[in-house]
Order: structure tokens, then sequence, then C-alpha cells
């Protein structure tokens, strides 16, 4: 048992959260998908090298669940700054509706033009030179909507979550700092250097009742 009276296993894990880690695997696997996935070496860098030079696939998959795996692109986006306000806001959409199954989102440009403008040059791009893993995550998506599954409930009322992020890094989005236009699409390219590369980025995590 932990402090609070749950049945655990190795490493403070709950034998609740174990069971559904492997849940998770064996739908993964039903689907015909690597039961374990979310080890995947790319990094913001080396997803950004493969765009310019067209390597490599143009869709990929990335996962991170619980303590057991994941990858390096989840994990920062999982530990990015901007999850903690979007934990917030999928407990409070959650009790306010009531289903099971949500969206959230992150805008840089939300309290205008100039304050992304500042973000890039204070935050997003000395986030990148350092590998600062609080801000990488953010600086390499910009803004982003966060779809959510309520998979259940602990004891403590603290929520089982699946999170699902879709990104795509192309010529558009390589510009978003100056906004999202219509025109920008002209500049997208589906093959070849520069072509876009689509990720989707699932990881499952247990967000307390009390997110502070």
């Amino acid at each position: 048992m932990d402090v609070e009276g749950r049945a655990v296993c190795g490493d403070g894990v709950t034998i609740a959260t174990a069971c559904r880690c492997a849940s998770l695997s064996a739908n993964l696997a039903f689907q015909g998908k690597d039961p374990y996935p979310g080890l995947s070496s790319d990094d913001p860098y080396s997803l950004g090298w493969d765009w310019v030079t067209g390597e490599g696939p143009r869709h990929r998959d990335y996962y991170y669940y619980y303590y057991y795996y994941g990858d390096e692109i989840t994990e920062l986006i999982r530990s990015s700054e901007s999850m903690e306000q979007l934990r917030l806001d999928t407990l409070e959409q959650w009790r306010s509706t009531g289903q099971p199954q949500g969206s959230v989102a992150y805008s840089i440009s939300e309290s205008g033009k100039l304050r992304a403008l500042k973000k890039l040059i204070t935050t997003d791009l000395p986030a990148i030179v350092t590998h600062d893993g609080d801000h990488l995550g953010e600086a390499f998506t910009g803004s982003y909507n966060l779809n959510y599954t309520v998979r259940g409930q602990d004891p403590d009322v603290s929520l089982v979550v699946e999170c699902t992020m879709k990104n795509n890094t192309s010529n558009e989005s390589f510009l978003h700092y100056i906004g999202y236009y219509d025109w920008l699409e002209n500049f997208t390219c589906e093959e070849g250097v520069f072509s876009s590369v689509d990720q989707k980025i699932v990881w499952t995590e247990r967000i307390p009742a009390k997110e502070k």
C-alpha cells in the first residue's frame, strides 16, 4: 500500500495503473502495432533535420505509458510548462460536462501577436539553444490542441487520462509565429526536402484531483 492506501507494485506504480498499461499494450497488439512502443530515437532536432532533408517516414507515432516506456518527443510535450494549464483545463471541463472525451488547447497567440513574438525571443529560441525541457516541447509544436479520454478514476478521484496530440512539422508550421493563414498552405510540400512530417503523440497519465 502507498501512503494513500492504494495497492502498489514496483516503483510505486498502482496495480490499477499497471493493469491499464497492460490493457493499452494489448490494444496496440490487436491493431497490429508494436505493443511496447515509445522507443523512438527521435528528438526535436533530428525530426527538424528530417523535415529539412526529406529523410525518414512522413508520419510518425510516439507513445509514453506511465513509468514503463516512452520516447523523448512525448516526454517533452508531457513535461512542458503549457501542460500544467491544460491539466487544469481537462479537470475543469470533465467536471463541468461529465463527458469522458473532450479537447483543450494551448495557443501562443492568445494574448496577441506581440506577446507571441516576445515568447519566441525570450523563451522558445533560448529553449532550442539550451535544450530547456520545460519549454522545448512547446517551442517545437507552437499552438496545439490536446484531445483527451478519461479512462477511469483512482479511489482518491484522480483521473486516469489518455492524451492524444497531432502535430505537423511543415513550412506552414515553421512560420507559425506570424499567424496561421490560408496562403501559407501554398508553401506545404508532401515529398522531398522541406516536406511535411505528421506526428501523433499519445500518452496516458494520472491527473491528481487537486492539480496545482
